[in-house]
Formats: structure tokens, sequence, C-alpha cells
């Protein structure tokens, strides 16, 4: 039931499409089918189940796993995401919370989409250095231009 090393097994019987098909349609526990399609290496799953759902900290916790695949679409949503509640925040656990996407822009390496983002806060939102300091210590290894950034 909760084995998923047991689809090792199961993968050696000629029905194992079907059985898969089955347990997938059967169950009804998400935190088991991301098991299953991460094991299974069924990323179009995964990324249906957490994205038509709007979990955004799954979305987020597998973009690097999912960005090979769905790179555009995880960008341009977690960008919407954190312009939608970029405005609203004012303190520092705030900001940590709105930068969990840019840790899921991080993890898919656009570069170019954080620096729009960093200087789309420098621009809009120039006092709120907290903000700023959390923006680049979630991108410290991920190359985004500062450039003419004093």
């Amino acid at each position: 039931r909760g084995n998923v090393e047991s689809l090792d097994e199961l993968k050696k019987y000629n029905d194992f499409n079907q059985q898969l098909s089955l347990i997938i349609q059967r169950c009804n526990k998400d935190y088991l089918l991301e098991r299953i399609f991460v094991k299974l290496d069924m990323r179009k799953e995964l990324f249906e189940l957490y994205y038509n759902a709007k979990v955004d900290y799954k979305l987020i916790q597998h973009a690097k796993f999912l960005c090979s695949e769905f790179k555009e679409e995880l960008v341009t949503y977690f960008k919407e995401q954190f312009l939608k509640y970029v405005g609203d925040t004012c303190k520092k656990d705030e900001y940590q919370k709105v930068c969990t996407y840019i840790e899921g822009i991080a993890a898919c390496k656009d570069g170019e989409v954080l620096s729009e983002l960093y200087y789309y806060i420098l621009n809009t939102f120039p006092r709120r250095r907290l903000l700023l300091e959390e923006f680049e210590r979630v991108c410290w290894n991920v190359s985004f231009k500062k450039v003419g950034v004093k």
C-alpha cells in the first residue's frame, strides 16, 4: 500500500501499466501519488497533480525535478504569484514567504526573470531593504544581474 519500493517488483509483470493505472485511480493520498510519480519519473502527472490544485509549496519543492519539462509554466506561475503578494508584504516572515516563489524560479535557473524581479523590487519598493536582502539570500547561487546596483 504505502511502499513505493514495491513498484520495482510490479514492473516485472506484463500488465504493469494496467496495475499502475488502477493504483493511481484508486489512490486518494497526494503524498503517495507524489512518491509514485517521482519514483517512476512521471513529471507530467506530478506537475498536473500540484499545479491544478494550486499547491504552491509542493511545486516549489519539486521545481528542480519538474523544470526540465515545465520550466516556462513554472517560472510564469511563480512570477505571477510573487507579484501578486509582494505589494502586501512588510514584515520579515512575509518577505520569506514571498521569496519562496523566488526559490522556485531559482530552482529553474532563470536568471533573467530573477533580475527582472530584483529590479522591480528595487524600483518599486526601494526602502524595503529586508525584502531585497531576502531576495539576494535566496538567489545567492543563481547568477542574476545586479548591474548598476549600489
